[in-house]
């Protein structure tokens, strides 16, 4: 598993859960 396809998902759920990170 590459970094590039774990961050590109992470980003994809992150914006489907409305930024929760911040």
């Amino acid at each position: 598993m590459s970094f590039e396809k774990r961050s590109k998902l992470a980003r994809r759920s992150i914006k489907a859960s409305g930024t929760a990170n911040s």
